[in-house]
């Protein structure tokens, strides 16, 4: 999925409208489209059932990401497109939060030419490739929402993710 501003936007709006005519809850998380000037923070739907204490992978991601399942395969494996960051930020005073990074692997072709601009990314060589989509957790792995105070370390875990 080639993801711009504007279908950032419209993906967003969708998502909203499927959470509530599907009766589910969502959590906002910040998603780093393939082609976005900006980070965006989207409503992800919880999968129903999972509404009490859901999981990062309990969510509705694939609204955002295109995630290959393999030929008439219904499996996802998540290590391929998942990935756990335990603390972040390191000097955090209070409750760290957990994070998760899901990463689309669909796009290769489509250089994401924003995250090139996140702060310490001149240490990533070569092009980033894909759209992002990251969760905030607390200690115990449930989803909580992110906010435009977390923008600093969505761009962090991206740029983690790469190093």
């Amino acid at each position: 999925m080639r993801n711009d501003d504007q279908q950032a936007k419209r993906l967003a709006r969708d998502a909203a409208i499927y959470a509530e005519r599907s009766g589910l809850t969502a959590v906002r998380c910040g998603l780093i489209g393939s082609r976005c000037t900006e980070v965006h923070l989207v409503p992800v739907p919880v999968d129903n059932g999972y509404h009490e204490a859901p999981r990062p992978f309990d969510l509705k991601y694939e609204l955002y990401l295109s995630v290959d399942t393999g030929r008439n395969s219904h499996v996802v494996e998540l290590d391929k497109f998942m990935k756990v960051f335990p603390r972040v930020p390191d000097d955090f005073i209070g409750t760290p939060f957990q994070w998760v990074l899901f990463h689309s692997y669909t796009d290769k072709a489509t250089e994401n030419t924003l995250v090139k601009t996140f702060p310490a990314a001149e240490a990533i060589e070569g092009p980033v490739h894909g759209s992002y989509l990251v969760v905030k957790t607390d200690a115990d792995g449930v989803v909580r929402d992110t906010s435009q105070d977390d923008i600093m370390a969505i761009q962090d875990i991206v740029v983690q993710s790469l190093d």
